[in-house]
This record gives C-alpha cells, sequence and structure tokens, in this order.
C-alpha cells in the first residue's frame, strides 16, 4: 500500500471548522489564547490593548524540530490545507 501525497489545498477553510474556544474563567482570552501565552518561548503580542487575543509569539515544536512562529490562524490554516 502506498499512501498518495498530493499539494495543499486551502479551499475551504474556516475557522468554524475547528470548533468554539471557551473562555472559562472570564478574562477575556480564551483556551487557545491562554495555551500560546503559556507555551510561547518569547513575550507574544496581543491583537489589541485588550490583550484577549495573541497576534504572534515563537513556539518550539517537538514533532518537527524547528522553532515556529504564530501570525494569527497559522495552526488552523496549517491543519485544514494538510487534511
Amino acid at each position: 500500500m502506498q499512501l498518495a501525497v498530493r499539494a495543499e489545498n486551502g479551499a475551504g477553510y474556516s475557522r468554524t471548522h475547528f470548533g468554539d474556544w471557551r473562555d472559562a474563567n472570564g478574562d477575556c482570552q480564551n483556551t487557545r489564547a491562554e495555551v500560546l501565552i503559556a507555551e510561547s518561548k518569547v513575550a507574544v503580542t496581543y491583537a489589541s490593548s485588550s490583550h484577549c487575543s495573541v497576534k504572534a509569539g515563537r513556539w518550539y515544536s517537538r514533532y518537527d524540530v524547528a522553532d515556529f512562529r504564530l501570525v494569527r490562524q497559522a495552526f488552523a490554516s496549517k491543519a485544514r490545507r494538510a487534511g
């Protein structure tokens, strides 16, 4: 059996495919933002002065042995393109 490899396709991407991120403690930062803040290797920057959502930071992935940076929605968008 051989795995078919195809080019990524971003058509049909929508953030709604990835569910609703909850703000369980009511501080305006949803679970996604809180994890990104906690795990960033550098101070994150925020999308606005309210500090509710993360705009950028730096994270390390042990799965691909590389540093990577996030500019909003990069993870979910990549996941959608990869299938």
